[in-house]
C-alpha cells in the first residue's frame, strides 16, 4: 500500500478533497447574518449527534482498513472542534461556530467511505 512520504500526500490529498465537498455542501446552510449565533440548542445537539454516530461507524470499519482510520481522525477532530467553540465566550457567535464544526464533521464523515474505497481501489 503506502507509506511514507506516499502515505502523508495521500492522506493530505484525501482530507482535502474531503474538507473542500464539505464545505460545498455547506455554502448555502450556514446563516451569515447578525443572528446567526441563534442556533437553537436542538439543532446543535442533533448536528453533533449525527457526527458522533458517523464517528462510531467508521471507526467500526477501519478495523484493518489503516487509510480509513487516518482520516476519521479528521472527523474527530472537526467534532471537538464544535465543542471547544461552545466552551469559549470570548469570541463572536460560538453556537454558529460549533454548528459549522459539527456539520462539517458530518458531511466529512459521510463521505470518508467513499473517498477512501476510490483511493483502495488498484490502478
Amino acid at each position: 500500500m503506502y507509506a511514507g512520504l506516499p502515505l502523508y500526500r495521500t492522506v493530505r490529498n484525501a482530507e482535502s478533497l474531503l474538507k473542500g465537498r464539505a464545505f460545498d455542501a455547506l455554502e448555502n446552510d450556514i446563516p451569515l447574518d447578525a443572528d446567526a449565533d441563534r442556533v437553537p440548542a436542538a439543532i446543535l445537539d442533533r448536528t453533533k449527534a449525527r457526527g458522533l454516530t458517523l464517528l462510531r461507524e467508521r471507526i467500526r470499519t477501519a478495523v484493518d482498513r489503516p487509510l480509513l482510520s487516518l482520516l476519521i481522525e479528521e472527523g474527530h477532530r472537526l467534532i471537538q472542534s464544535g465543542d471547544t467553540e461552545l466552551g469559549r465566550d470570548s469570541v463572536d457567535n460560538p453556537r454558529a461556530r460549533a454548528y459549522t464544526n459539527y456539520r462539517l464533521a458530518v458531511e466529512y464523515l459521510d463521505d470518508v467511505e467513499t473517498i477512501t474505497a476510490q483511493i483502495d481501489q488498484p490502478s
